[in-house]
């Protein structure tokens, strides 16, 4: 009788393991799922250095910079997607707006924006996000 009684706990041993796996997984998303969301993260920190640098380049320039690799005071890693390495995409459409584009695994979520600036609010596939030097506009 003793067997079978630990057989049974053993067992229901067994399934507690599984459902407490199962929820956390269902909780936290899997791991690939996990990493996707870490990348567009990491991509959204990206945009918002770049943003910063072009901002602080019109102030000291009062001209927005040609290209990206004008602007010195940005580390090489925030000019590149991390997973193509492909330079982020930077567009100057007036002589105080420029675009910053980037290509997203996913779409943001809202609860993540929630508390946060919508700036970089995206779904999934190619986004620009169009920008204002406001320390140019102020200049006219």
């Amino acid at each position: 009788m003793s067997v079978s009684a630990r057989t049974v706990l053993g067992g229901i041993g067994i399934v507690l393991v599984i459902a407490v796996i199962g929820g956390g997984l269902y909780l936290v998303g899997n791991p690939a799922d996990e990493r996707t969301r870490r990348i567009d993260e990491r991509r959204v920190q990206d945009l918002t250095m770049l943003r910063d640098a072009v901002f602080r380049y019109a102030g000291l320039q009062k001209r927005l910079p040609a290209s990206l690799q004008d602007v010195r005071d940005l580390p090489d890693a925030a000019r590149n997607d991390p997973v193509t390495g492909r330079p982020y995409a930077y567009r100057v459409t007036g002589e105080a707006t420029y675009e910053l584009c980037a290509d997203f695994e996913r779409p943001s979520q809202d609860e993540m924006t929630r508390f946060a600036d919508y700036t970089w609010k995206h779904g999934a596939g190619r986004v620009c996000f169009p920008q204002v030097a406001a320390v140019l506009q102020q200049k006219r």
